[in-house]
């Protein structure tokens, strides 16, 4: 299992995963996630583009952090780029158990950055 997670110049996070998402790797995702929604509000929530290659399996442990994760009001738009059909399958389970909107599925990182920027134009109070 790899795991890199960067914030981007644009403020946009990318967190690239590849292998298996099991009980081990919760720990470093959270470790490497949490400064980040510490940093966030739910005013100014955080962005990320998710990107997955060569997804094994997925843990328990990891689909209850991610659904975690996302029940956050600090953790906004996630755009996921080219997600292999586990990762689809991944995200719809997160929405449902978070019951946000706040994930989209697209092709390239340009479209998903387009997407970003819309929802934040969304949050204006």
């Amino acid at each position: 299992m790899s795991v890199d997670i960067r914030m981007g110049k644009d403020g946009i996070l990318r967190a690239e995963f590849s292998g298996d998402l099991d009980s081990s790797i919760v720990e470093q995702i959270r470790r490497e996630f949490t400064p980040y929604i510490e940093a966030s509000t739910p005013e100014s929530p955080l962005k990320s583009i998710v990107t997955f290659y060569q997804l094994g399996k997925i843990s328990f442990k990891t689909r209850r952090y991610m659904t975690e994760l996302n029940q956050d009001s600090r953790y906004g738009a996630v755009a996921y780029i080219q997600p292999p059909r586990k990762a689809r399958v991944l995200a719809q389970f997160i929405q449902k158990g978070s019951h946000r909107k706040n994930i989209r599925f697209f092709e390239t990182e340009q479209e998903a950055i387009d997407w970003i920027h819309q929802f934040e134009e969304q949050l204006v109070f």
